[in-house]
């Protein structure tokens, strides 16, 4: 029997970051149906549909700089929200400021990725499916892609 498709809501508005995702996904060994938000609005929209339509998000990646709402706005909201507050989140950024790391860890996100080359996104990809397929409590943190 096949394995189902992780359900990951990618969250970017950078055309070019979208598409090293979508390659690392093709060239990695995972099965992901990637749904794609470009804004924080369009995101929150998208996952309480997606909630409500009851297919299920495995997780979100969620940057941290877009347009309008930031990643740390989304986050909070997401975090508020009762539909949404259990998702499983990641923040992905090319910050390595401490705060930015702090803050999403405080919002109990469950790692954070650094954006890099493809292949380190190959390699983020795999920690992240790795914590899906692991039994991981709310609280998990750790550092994704170091």
């Amino acid at each position: 029997m096949a394995a189902t498709p992780k359900h990951i809501v990618l969250v970017e508005d950078d055309t070019v970051d979208v598409e090293i995702v979508k390659r690392a996904i093709a060239k990695s060994n995972h099965k992901i149906e990637l749904e794609i938000f470009s804004t924080g609005d369009s995101a929150l929209v998208g996952l309480e549909q997606a909630i409500d339509q009851d297919r299920p998000i495995d997780a979100v990646i969620l940057d941290i700089k877009l347009p309008g709402l930031s990643g740390h706005d989304v986050l909070e909201r997401i975090r508020s929200n009762p539909k949404l507050a259990k998702l499983i989140v990641f923040m992905v950024s090319t910050s390595m400021r401490d705060e930015d790391r702090k803050r999403g860890y405080n919002q109990q996100i469950a790692g954070y990725i650094f954006k890099d080359s493809e292949d380190h996104m190959i390699e983020s990809l795999d920690m992240v499916m790795n914590y899906l397929a692991s039994p991981h409590s709310f609280s998990k943190t750790g550092e994704v892609g170091l």
